[in-house]
């Protein structure tokens, strides 16, 4: 949710931020749970989708007296601050449905996007790098799942019916 547009480089982005607290109309940020900065490799589909939001942030933000320009969020409330949980819920909600897909719930998709990554058979450092875990065990004890062959299948449809 820290986030920033001046994070995003054309092969990786830059977590080393992360929103401590959230209170109505302000928001902290500051160092992520490890204290340690991580580079997450980008793909050319993903810096697709950044540059085609980022042409649609600045449309709302021209159009909204007040934005919090400064906060430079890559994910924003209608403001510019950090959303809150119910916010990110709802604007899920709709994409999934637009998208005519499952809706994953925010707090699901960190465990989805490792379980995925083991399932396609990447080796555990490398997924344990890729979440800035320090410990392989808080990565496979705690947030891989094992998909069965059905939930393979569910997965390969999902992907052809995003990316054609």
């Amino acid at each position: 949710m820290a986030l920033t547009w001046d994070k995003i480089q054309s092969d990786h982005l830059v977590i080393d931020s992360a929103v401590k607290e959230r209170t109505p109309g302000g928001f902290d940020v500051g160092v992520t749970k490890t204290e340690q900065a991580r580079a997450v490799a980008t793909t050319p589909y993903l810096i697709e989708k950044l540059t085609q939001h980022k042409v649609n942030q600045e449309l709302r933000i021209v159009n909204t007296a007040g934005y919090n320009r400064s906060a430079n969020l890559i994910v924003a409330d209608a403001m510019g601050n950090v959303p809150d949980l119910n916010y990110i819920r709802k604007y899920m909600r709709r994409l999934a449905k637009r998208a005519n897909v499952h809706y994953i719930p925010p707090k699901n998709l960190r465990s989805t996007y490792i379980s995925l990554m083991n399932d396609l058979g990447i080796p555990l450092p490398i997924i344990q790098q890729a979440a800035g875990h320090s410990s392989p065990d808080v990565t496979s004890k705690h947030y891989i799942r094992i998909f069965n062959s059905s939930l393979k299948e569910a997965a390969t449809l999902y992907h052809e019916r995003l990316h054609g």
